[in-house]
């Protein structure tokens, strides 16, 4: 497929646990750490707005099925949007900032029990998130039925 400047474009990876979304949060004293979720599937609405962003999808698309070298990452793009993703497994990468065992065990339970307002009512927000996919990328023209 060709990709073409300001079409939108479904995308997916070819491959299953190929998504990757990364969170950064952060809170008191400077103290920082990323909430990663691999996700089993996850589909994107993208419209590359310049040549550099149609570049990048381009190169995505045209990738082999195995070449899971190959990286896209949302921040690339000025038009990235999560459409749905399907069944994760998520870790907290402790390694930005230093954490004691005792706040990495109260941080891990009080998202293991509560997601995401648990770690508001310890103090953590989140600054900036984004997504990863590998390998190739599968891209279908996307035409809105609202419009």
């Amino acid at each position: 497929m060709k990709i073409e400047i300001d079409k939108q474009y479904m995308i997916y990876p070819y491959n299953k646990w190929s998504v990757c979304e990364e969170e950064l949060l952060f809170g008191s004293e400077d103290k920082k750490f990323i909430l990663r979720t691999e996700w089993k599937g996850g589909t994107f609405l993208v419209t590359p707005k310049d040549e550099d962003e149609r570049e990048v999808l381009q190169i995505a698309v045209d990738a082999e099925d195995d070449d899971r070298d190959n990286e896209l990452t949302s921040s690339y793009f000025d038009e990235f949007e999560l459409y749905e993703t399907t069944d994760g497994n998520n870790e907290i990468d402790f390694n930005l900032t230093e954490f004691s065992d005792e706040e990495q065990e109260k941080i891990q339970e009080a998202y293991d029990e509560d997601w995401f307002s648990g770690l508001e009512e310890l103090g953590y927000s989140p600054e900036d998130g984004w997504f990863t996919l590998w390998g190739k990328v599968v891209a279908e023209e996307y035409e809105n039925s609202d419009s």
